[in-house]
């Protein structure tokens, strides 16, 4: 799981989002890393509903997830819902505060 999470994530990060999922296909709703990814996927494919809800769900299994939180500050920043972006963008600095200087 370890090794199609890290392959999942170089898909994401070179732009070919689109040859993921079939690396995921038996991932389980309690996995939020693979939410988390399966989120940043479709954001990079701009479905934002999408992207929304797989994020959503992956901060619901770990409030920790910074990625999540920044990319749902880019989800409702292009959705044009600025206020929500900000929050999430302010979150997401926060709990890297919080990482960096325990």
């Amino acid at each position: 799981p370890e090794f199609r999470l890290g392959l999942w994530k170089s898909y994401i990060q070179t732009g070919s989002a689109k040859e993921a999922p079939r690396l995921l296909t038996d991932i389980t709703d309690d996995d939020a890393a693979a939410q988390c990814l399966v989120g940043a996927a479709h954001l990079q494919e701009n479905d934002l509903d999408q992207a929304q809800q797989f994020l959503e769900r992956a901060l619901k299994r770990d409030r920790n997830l910074v990625d999540a939180r920044i990319n749902l500050a880019e989800v409702y920043a292009r959705k044009g819902e600025h206020a929500k972006a900000a929050r999430y963008m302010m979150s997401a600095r926060g709990h890297i505060a919080e990482l960096t200087n325990p």
